[in-house]
């Protein structure tokens, strides 16, 4: 008998193919923050041939190992799980911190300072145009 995980969309993963999804997705957000595998193994405390096998879709990196690889990118544990996104996550630190900054603001403060933002950033793009 054959065990498959129910992905979000209710399509049934084998285990196999979950594997490979997951090690997709971590090479995916590693190599978007420009880490080597070694850099990463390192911030996971495991041995850089396990991540390797978790990259390569040959095993499933347990439990532990998942909540620990969405810690250091950030990200959701779905997010590890899932398909690529349509768009690329943000993972500039500067920007992301600025944007949390705008969290706790009043919400007329906040649409005040995203009307600036977008407007800075229409002008940004018409001076770019050739």
């Amino acid at each position: 008998m054959i065990r498959a995980m129910r992905k979000l969309d209710s399509r049934l993963y084998s285990s196999a193919e979950l594997a490979r999804v997951v090690g997709s997705r971590i090479v995916a957000f590693r190599r978007e923050r420009g880490w080597s595998r070694r850099f990463l193994a390192s911030l996971l405390a495991i041995h850089e041939s396990w991540l390797e096998s978790y990259e390569r879709g040959l095993t499933l990196p347990p439990v532990y190992t998942i909540y620990q690889l969405a810690g250091a990118f950030e990200i959701s544990v779905a997010a590890l799980m899932d398909e690529l996104p349509k768009e690329a996550p943000v993972t500039d630190r500067r920007l992301l911190s600025a944007l949390r900054r705008l969290d706790p603001i009043s919400p007329g403060d906040r649409h005040a300072i995203l009307d600036f933002l977008e407007a800075l950033l229409r002008g940004i793009e018409r001076l770019r145009k050739p």
